[in-house]
């Protein structure tokens, strides 16, 4: 699984949310950073280097600013609740998307038609969240005969939509994924497929109201994942419910 993500949409109010806004308010504030050092450099570096490396050198840093703010915003800022609610309300196409990341405890049923088994699974669930980029992964543990405990197999996402209802108080997390078996056994090892799955959030904590300041929107680990349901091309299907977050 790549750590940094895969891209993911944002939809709300039944409208896919731009982020070109943001990039050009980011490339503005940029600007003007730069445009404050720019006398500082000039006067110094005009000193001893031609005019022409000078620009070359003040658009190199302006670049640099640049590149610094998009890393900062798109790692912490779009989470932190004055940053980003500055951001946000100067980027009316842009709506910042709720922060669903973080490490849960999960209750799977599940069933497969065509060899008429059911069974039920306790995975672990990590979803890495930044602005423009997400991975979940689902971690299944069993203790092998050394009385070790190791993963049997891993699913990982590979691409993701995340769809907000009209009140503000529902999320939905629809995501495709590829289920890799990890077990001891050769047929445990040789289980693979993919499939899709949607996974339920209540976000009741202050979304959409920009002069709510709620942890929520600073730290991965306030969670309110309730529950979710998969399918896969291996004829399986099943219930996903929280069992701690």
């Amino acid at each position: 699984m790549n750590l940094q993500g895969h891209p993911y949409s944002l939809y709300a109010e039944s409208s896919l949310q731009n982020r070109g806004g943001v990039y050009a308010l980011l490339g503005l504030t940029a600007a003007i950073i730069g445009l404050g050092i720019q006398k500082i450099l000039s006067n110094i570096i005009a000193l001893s280097l031609p005019s022409m490396n000078t620009y070359v050198l003040i658009l190199g840093a302006w670049g640099s600013i640049f590149a610094i703010l998009v890393l900062f915003f798109d790692r912490w800022g779009w989470k932190m609740p004055i940053i980003s609610d500055i951001i946000f309300i100067l980027s009316p196409n842009c709506r910042k998307p709720p922060n669903i990341g973080g490490h849960y405890k999960l209750y799977i049923t599940w069933k497969n038609i065509t060899k008429d088994k059911k069974g039920v699974s306790t995975p672990r669930a990590i979803i890495s969240q930044r602005w423009s980029t997400l991975s979940l992964r689902f971690e299944f543990p069993f203790t092998n005969k050394k009385n070790h405990s190791v993963f049997r197999a891993s699913s990982s996402s590979d691409m993701a939509n995340i769809y907000v209802s009209h009140d503000n108080n529902t999320v939905v997390l629809k995501y495709t994924f590829e289920y890799i078996g990890r077990g001891e056994s050769i047929e445990s090892r040789q289980k693979t497929f993919n499939g899709t799955a949607l996974l339920h959030f209540s976000m009741n904590e202050g979304y959409g109201t920009q002069n709510t300041i709620s942890k929520r929107w600073f730290t991965a680990q306030n969670c309110n994942l309730t529950n979710g349901t998969f399918y896969t091309d291996y004829d399986e299907f099943g219930i996903i419910e929280t069992i701690e977050c």
